[in-house]
């Protein structure tokens, strides 16, 4: 069930406040099922989500803007397993039993945002702030019958399981998150086709240890030349990634303590009993120092109209990303006998920061728009009484089409002339020796790791299609494809004794295999209507910089009917095409190389709205 709400009101000519609600909530059932999960494994899940938004927005006197939003959420969640009992896993091949999946978690956030626009004279500067805070509670409990772990089918089939794991304790939890940021930039206008554009942001956040994330940036942008048809952008700048709430709460779940993860090597079954060598339970801790991640990044591009219609652009980027988070084993095994250093915990995973990504990518891009230019004019000059001034909104009627030309009425039925195609090609690489917060390197040295990135993509393409021409519809359709992702090649076997099955072949690479290429096509589209006592409705304003003084543009204005009643239909993948993914990477299984699953396939969603 889905409730959404929305007020606008105006507490003077000038200032404006819009309040939104949202409410969401859902049931699903026989969730967990499919690829190697039986059909016992299935779960059910209820979510509920409220939010509350307020937004003033306005100027305030000649050269200032102010826009301030705030978001209030309230959210739950809980599941329930539809079988109660141990999960038995054959690497690669079936996984049966309990899902073992019960509580769920609650959160209380707030997110605050504020940005205030100055002008003057040839500068456009900008400052704001972030804020967001949470607090966060959860019982949710996994893997509490606990799990059996077969190398192979010989292995299920002679009661030899490789490993059982178990996690006890007190699952319920609290915490809370904080996290802000803060920035200023300016926009120069150097020259009428000069503009820099320098800027510094800060952040913070609760549950690091480092607090010297600045982050300075500057761009620039050129067109050379007095006809203006191209224009030439650079930019380079430092940007931070906070620390996912989810990592800080799995280092609290599983701390050695509150919960713990109980490990037996080569236990009996179906009961584990004391059979085997148990070992003691895992920990998951944050590194002492862990620093934000952060992403160095330098681009270029180009931007040209080739005519009125027609424009092309292409852009290149390099990223540099440091101290990107990785799990390091303190506690690895000795030798064969699985002694540690540390006789109380089997495997001690700290997440660090000292893992890193390269990234190149290139995207060239074109759009034909066959709107006459200024088919749409709007009305005459508005005048804005702003207190300390007056703000000048530039309207007027359209241009005249040139002589000779077929004048197509503006409420025609059908208008060939109002459509838009866009089209991108996207090229690139990503590299980097991570796979997560947790994720240990497999030989123990974190340069083997380094390798395709999960989502390394190598070719994107798109081309979307925007259609108005039949009077009150709106039609939209894009065509995406993509090369092969990544995925890595697994033994299957624990050779080094750490229980985590992550060992690769010899001279193997991490995600040294690709998967198939993708593609499909999907649609919207949206029929609306007008009635009642027909009304003027103003066209949109955007705001700027002219001679030091805030100016507003006026866009087309309309007359239509008090009330307006919409249908629409979304398409997901038109045609059904079946992408395949999630490829078996374990030679041991015999669906090695093959996919599981078959992504995206055709979903229909069909809607209506009503507005007034």
């Amino acid at each position: 069930m889905f409730v959404y709400g929305l007020f606008d009101y105006a507490v003077t000519r000038d200032q404006t406040l819009r309040f939104n609600v949202f409410r969401e909530q859902s049931t699903s059932k026989n969730q967990g099922i499919g690829n190697f999960d039986m059909l016992e494994r299935g779960y059910s899940s209820e979510d509920h989500n409220t939010t509350f938004r307020i937004q003033e927005a306005g100027p305030l006197g000649r050269r200032f803007f102010i826009n301030t939003r705030a978001n209030i959420n309230w959210s739950d969640s809980n599941a329930h397993s539809l079988f109660e009992g141990p999960t038995v896993r054959v690497l690669e091949q079936f996984t049966a039993g309990g899902q073992q999946r019960t509580g769920g978690s609650e959160s209380r956030t707030l997110n605050l945002q504020s940005d205030l626009d100055y002008v003057r004279g040839i500068h456009s500067m900008r400052a704001g702030m972030q804020f967001d805070g949470g607090s966060y509670r959860s019982n949710d409990s996994l893997n509490y019958f606990g799990t059996y772990t077969f190398t192979n089918r010989e292995a299920y089939l002679n009661n030899r399981p490789r490993s059982f794991t178990q996690r006890i304790g007190d699952p319920n939890i609290a915490y809370k998150n904080l996290q802000a940021g803060m920035y200023v930039q300016d926009d120069i206008r150097v020259r009428k086709n000069l503009t820099i554009s320098p800027g510094l942001r800060y952040e913070a956040q609760t549950h690091l240890s480092d607090y010297n994330n600045l982050g300075p940036r500057a761009g620039l942008t050129w067109s050379p030349g007095k006809a203006g048809t191209t224009t030439l952008r650079g930019s380079a700048g430092i940007f931070y990634d906070w620390l996912p709430a989810s990592t800080y709460e799995q280092t609290l779940r599983v701390d050695g303590h509150r919960q713990q993860e109980l490990n037996i090597d080569n236990p009996s079954y179906p009961d584990p009993g004391t059979g085997g060598t148990v070992s003691a339970t895992n920990r998951y801790l944050l590194g002492d120092g862990l620093h934000m991640q952060r992403n160095t990044r330098f681009s270029a591009g180009v931007d040209r109209a080739v005519t009125k219609k027609i424009r092309v652009n292409a852009n290149y980027a390099y990223t540099l990303g440091t101290n990107l988070m990785r799990g390091l084993n303190l506690n690895p095994p000795l030798n064969a006998l699985g002694d540690r250093p540390d006789p109380e915990f089997a495997n001690v995973i700290e997440v660090v920061g000292d893992a890193e990504s390269r990234a190149h990518t290139l995207n060239i891009g074109a759009s034909i728009n066959f709107n006459v230019p200024g088919a749409q004019g709007g009305g005459g000059p508005v005048m804005i009484n702003n207190g300390g001034g007056m703000i000048m909104i530039s309207g007027g009627p359209p241009p005249p089409p040139p002589p000779g030309a077929a004048r197509t009425p503006a409420n025609a039925r059908w208008n060939w002339r109002r459509m838009q195609i866009f089209t991108n090609l996207g090229l690139g690489h990503q590299f980097n020796d991570t796979s997560g917060p947790f994720s240990t390197p497999a030989t123990g040295s974190l340069p083997d790791e380094w390798g395709p990135a999960n989502f390394d993509i190598r070719r994107r393409f798109n081309v979307s299609l925007s259609s108005s021409q039949l009077r009150n519809l709106n039609a939209n359709l894009n065509f995406n494809a993509s090369s092969a992702p990544p995925y890595t090649v697994l033994t299957g076997l624990d050779t080094n004794g750490d229980l985590i099955f992550n060992d690769r072949p010899f001279d193997v690479g991490r995600n040294s295999r690709r998967a198939s290429a993708q593609w499909n096509m999907n649609g919207f589209f949206t029929y609306s209507r007008t009635f009642g006592k027909p009304m003027q409705m103003p066209g949109g304003i955007s705001f700027g910089n002219e001679r030091g003084a805030l100016t507003a543009t006026q866009g087309a204005g309309s007359t239509q009917g008090r009330y307006r009643v919409s249908f629409n239909v979304q398409i997901q993948n038109i045609t059904n095409h079946g992408n395949l993914g999630s490829y078996i990477g374990t030679i041991t299984s015999p669906y090695f190389g093959l996919p599981q699953v078959v992504l995206g396939t055709r979903k229909i969603d069909v809607g209506m709205g009503i507005s007034f």
